[in-house]
């Protein structure tokens, strides 16, 4: 169950801050207890910022989608750390090149994982945007209010 509290939302173990200006959808499923899109056009590239909580680790952990025929690993797996949770990240490509992402791992005190995904369309023009989505202040901002709870 979430809930929302001084605007953020509020899990059993984990809390954020709602993204500002940007498309809200909410999903919920079999592998994705509680899953969030959040959507927008940032310097006119189509932008979707995921953030789902697993009860079990994702199918597609950061080590098989490293290894995937249908992507392309553009960074080894790194560490993260969002306030007091601690996780890994790691930057990919679909195969066709027309489509980037950033996807981070964070493990909640729970048990349960929390799966921060990022990914924008690409043209000739903007490979590698999303390293420069990463520092825009909104995107900024909602990362930095990821918190344990």
């Amino acid at each position: 169950m979430l809930y929302v509290k001084n605007g953020r939302i509020q899990s059993e173990s984990c809390s954020f801050a709602l993204p500002e200006d940007w498309y809200f959808f909410y999903y919920s499923g079999v592998e994705v207890r509680d899953g969030f899109e959040f959507s927008k056009e940032l310097d006119s590239e189509s932008v979707r910022l995921n953030v789902g909580i697993h009860d079990v680790i994702p199918k597609a952990t950061l080590e098989a989608i490293a290894t995937e025929s249908e992507y392309v690993a553009t960074s080894e797996i790194f560490p993260v750390t969002r306030g007091e949770l601690k996780g890994k990240a790691m930057f990919y490509h679909s195969s066709s090149g027309r489509r980037e992402y950033y996807e981070e791992h964070l493990e909640l005190a729970s048990g349960q994982i929390l799966e921060v995904f990022l990914a924008c369309d690409v043209t000739a023009e903007t490979k590698g945007k999303i390293k420069d989505i990463l520092d825009d202040p909104t995107v900024k901002t909602f990362l930095a209010s990821i918190q344990a709870k």
